[in-house]
């Protein structure tokens, strides 16, 4: 799941029906949910990659991967470059969506 092409969302919903399923078995597992909140990034679910983040964070506050990608996450909302709210499959993507991970484009 570290790519998407067009088309690839249906293995990044099985991915993460997978995980999913693993932290059904164990809650406590921070990898399960920074690796969850990755594929909820993909799939544009913003708000719950940001929750999933929260929670690695909180069982693991030296995991400096999920503080990492929590704080750009804190950084594109407060900047207003990404709006939260979870992303219906099959929506058509958002320009926050486009733009998280990127540099902003200058206005003009």
């Amino acid at each position: 799941a570290l790519g998407q092409d067009p088309g690839q969302e249906r293995e990044l919903l099985a991915s993460l029906r997978l995980v999913d399923a693993a932290l059904h078995e164990k809650e406590t597992c921070r990898r399960g949910h920074y690796y969850r909140a990755g594929i909820k990034k993909r799939l544009e679910d913003h708000e719950g990659a940001m929750q999933d983040l929260r929670t690695a964070v909180a069982q693991d506050p030296n995991d400096v991967d999920a503080l990492r990608e929590l704080r750009v996450y804190e950084q594109k909302v407060k900047d207003g470059v990404l709006t939260l709210g979870p992303r219906r499959p099959g929506a058509p993507k958002t320009r926050s969506g486009r733009l998280l991970g990127l540099l902003r484009r200058p206005k003009g």
